[in-house]
């Protein structure tokens, strides 16, 4: 592995860490909310709040590292291209996790208004569809992580196929010179 797949695979590493890390804050704090729930009824306002953190960190992450990608590639055989197509895709799962964590909350807390739910079946459910919703997460990073590999590779491919071009360029010329 190349330097440069390090770094990018140490991205991918930190937004991983990052996703599993709020994973656990949010468990945490649906798991508080119960047992205040249990002693003062419910308001799932820490649950949002650490829902919108969650997805500002990997979205900005991704801006900051991809965007960056890009504007350093260039339009150099279309990785700039990819690179902005993978922070898109990262940014777009995670708007759709945040929305579906959104909704998952706003009908937990309908269904307790409405009493219609115990508390400890609809906190459940919530850290059940959290848990999927980041294994999807994580996974989407992975198979990312190994797309912007492939794309550096090729980006390394064609900067040596561009220096041999280069370099039997300067020989033809060194050889006319000569001759």
């Amino acid at each position: 592995m190349s330097r440069n797949d390090s770094a990018v695979d140490a991205v991918f590493a930190v937004q991983r860490s990052a996703i599993q890390r709020t994973h656990e804050a949010v468990v945490a704090g649906v798991e508080f909310q119960r047992d205040v729930s249990r002693e003062f009824g419910t308001d799932l306002e820490l649950a949002r709040d650490l829902n919108e953190f969650e997805g500002d960190l990997v979205t900005s992450g991704a801006d900051a590292v991809f965007g960056n990608l890009a504007e350093a590639t260039g339009d150099t055989q279309g990785l700039a291209e990819a690179f902005e197509s993978v922070r898109d895709s990262i940014v777009e799962l995670e708007e759709n996790e945040t929305e579906v964590i959104a909704d998952a909350i706003d009908s937990l807390e309908n269904g307790l208004q409405d009493g219609s739910d115990s508390v400890e079946d609809a906190l459940a459910d919530l850290l059940d569809g959290l848990d999927d919703t980041t294994e999807r997460l994580l996974e989407t990073n992975e198979e990312l992580n190994e797309e912007a590999a492939d794309a550096l590779e090729d980006l390394r491919d064609n900067v040596e196929e561009l220096q041999e071009q280069a370099e039997d360029a300067a020989d033809d010329l060194a050889d006319e010179d000569v001759a």
